[in-house]
């Protein structure tokens, strides 16, 4: 959405590298925005190997996404 289409540039600007976005939306997941794919983010959390290296950051404050974690 909008924060995140923000957050986005304000990362970029600060020279770090997005490799993906974490959605929960079935519209949005294999998607891509700007090149960088929109994945489910469940099934990203449950990965265990894939979440070992990773940054999350969430540009939203709605209680869906707080439940995520």
């Amino acid at each position: 959405g909008q924060k995140g289409r923000g957050f986005l540039q304000a990362l970029k600007r600060n020279n770090f590298e997005v490799t993906a976005f974490l959605d929960s939306s079935p519209k949005m997941i294999g998607q891509e925005y700007q090149g960088i794919p929109i994945i489910d983010s469940m099934s990203f959390l449950k990965d265990k190997e894939a979440i070992k290296n990773a940054y999350i950051l969430t540009a939203t404050v709605d209680k869906k996404n707080k439940d995520l974690f």
